[in-house]
Formats: C-alpha cells, sequence, structure tokens
C-alpha cells in the first residue's frame, strides 16, 4: 500500500474509532473512573487522525513550491507528538484500576516510531540519539493502541533519562513466532542482581515507591498493561553493555 492510501485508510479508521468511542462516552456516567479509559482512547483516535493526515499532506505536498509548507506541517506533527504524550502523562497520574483496554489490530514498527520521534527531542539536550530497527516483515499485534503507546513512552523515557551524553538508544522491532518483540536498549550503567530483583518485584507488586535506581518510574504500569494484553516485560542488563528492556505482544487475540 501506498503512502496516500495508507494515511487515507488510518483517517477513515480512527475517524470510525472516534465515533464510537464518543457514543460509548455519552453513555458513561460523570462518576465512572472508566471515564478516563474513554478519553484517553477518544483522545488517542483524534491524534492518529491527525498524524495520518499530515502524513499524507506530506506526500502530496513534497513539491509544493512554498517552502514554508513543510515547517507548517511538522509544526502540527509535533504538537501531535505532544497531544499524545500527555495522555501518557494523564494515565501515568490517574489511572484507575478497570482502565477499559480496547484490543485491536496495531502497526508496532509505526506506533514505535512515532514515540521514538518525541523522545528524539527531549535526548536533544545530552545529545543522545535514538535508532530505531525493524528485522523483517512486522505483523500487526493485537493490542490496545493507548496502553502500547504507555508502554512505549515509558520505556523510552527511561531510556533517556539513564543515558549518559552523546550516547545510543536502540529499539529494535522483530516478529518471534505468533509474536513481535520490540527492545529499548539504553546506555546507561548495568543493573546488579539486587536491583534487578527489586525492579521485578516493584513491577509484579505495583508498588511505585522510592527505587536505587531510575528506570523503575512507570514500569510498574508498563508491566501491568504488557500482562493484561497477552504478553511478556522482561529486562536484561550486562556491564558495558547498558540495560535491555523487551516486551512482547501477541500478534492474535
Amino acid at each position: 500500500m501506498d503512502p496516500k492510501a495508507r494515511a487515507a485508510a488510518f483517517v477513515e479508521e480512527a475517524q470510525l474509532a472516534l465515533d464510537r468511542a464518543l457514543s460509548e462516552l455519552d453513555a458513561v456516567p460523570a462518576f465512572d473512573p472508566a471515564i478516563v479509559g474513554f478519553v484517553a482512547h477518544a483522545l488517542t483516535n483524534y491524534v492518529t487522525a491527525i498524524t495520518a493526515t499530515v502524513e499524507m499532506l506530506k506526500h502530496t505536498l513534497h513539491d509544493y513550491p512554498d517552502g514554508d509548507v513543510p515547517t507548517w506541517l511538522d509544526g502540527i506533527q509535533h504538537a501531535t507528538d505532544l497531544m499524545q504524550h500527555m495522555i501518557g502523562r494523564l494515565l501515568h497520574a490517574s489511572i484507575p484500576g478497570d482502565f477499559p483496554l480496547k484490543p485491536s489490530h496495531v502497526n508496532l514498527q509505526i506506533l514505535m516510531e512515532r514515540a521514538c520521534q518525541y523522545y528524539r527531542r527531549v535526548a536533544e539536550p545530552k545529545q543522545i540519539a535514538i535508532v530505531n530497527l525493524a528485522t523483517g516483515d512486522i505483523p500487526l499485534v493485537w493490542a490496545d493502541r493507548v496502553a502500547v503507546a504507555v508502554v512505549a513512552e515509558t520505556l523510552l523515557a527511561n531510556a533517556v533519562k539513564v543515558s549518559p551524553v552523546r550516547s545510543t538508544v536502540y529499539v529494535h522491532i522483530a516478529a518471534d513466532g505468533n509474536d513481535v518483540v520490540c527492545s529499548v536498549r539504553d546506555s546507561g550503567p548495568a543493573l546488579t542482581q539486587a536491583q534487578r530483583d527489586g525492579l521485578f518485584q516493584r513491577m509484579v507488586e505495583g508498588d511505585a515507591g522510592p527505587a536505587t535506581d531510575p528506570r523503575g518510574s512507570g514500569l510498574a504500569l508498563a508491566w501491568e498493561f504488557v500482562d493484561r494484553m497477552g504478553g511478556t516485560l522482561s529486562v536484561e542488563s550486562d556491564s558495558g553493555k547498558g540495560t535491555r528492556f523487551s516486551f512482547r505482544l501477541p500478534t492474535r487475540g
């Protein structure tokens, strides 16, 4: 599918999903804590529609004589990246225990690239490069788009936070059987065995208390989302090689 047709398909899909989300939102009582989930999904559909439209305009107007057009489109793209980031922050700040997951087929490769685009700006002051690689054909995963975005943002935010100046964060995506595996490797100090054990315990128990390593921030929520979507979240850490977090999601429900 060419970029223009793909962007048009994304717009149509997002608009249909948005219509459904708004109908469901109208039926939710104001006191229901699940309203956070409905709002997050609705806003994500808005962002998806805007982002796909910008991509289509960039493809259509790449030879447009007005040199300001690319700058304007980049500005809109950056604004949508900020909106997606704010949705993730909303869930970190006030996530209800019964946040409603709405699985659908998600293009993890595109979602991760958009998250990388946002964090490349965040990483600029430390001169940290973010490299996003994919091996082979990457099938769609069966997951909740909002939850996956939160997982992606959590891992990238932690990687940029602990990596030293002028280093590189590597993101890698590959198919593995009936799953897709995405890893984020930072260049920070390796975790000790005690730190790894404590980190895993916090993730499993959902403890957001003080941690001995800054990577603990938000990982309990990421672990919970991946687990609820039928996947797994794991960590590897070696001296001189940094730390790699990997999450695995199924390609079908």
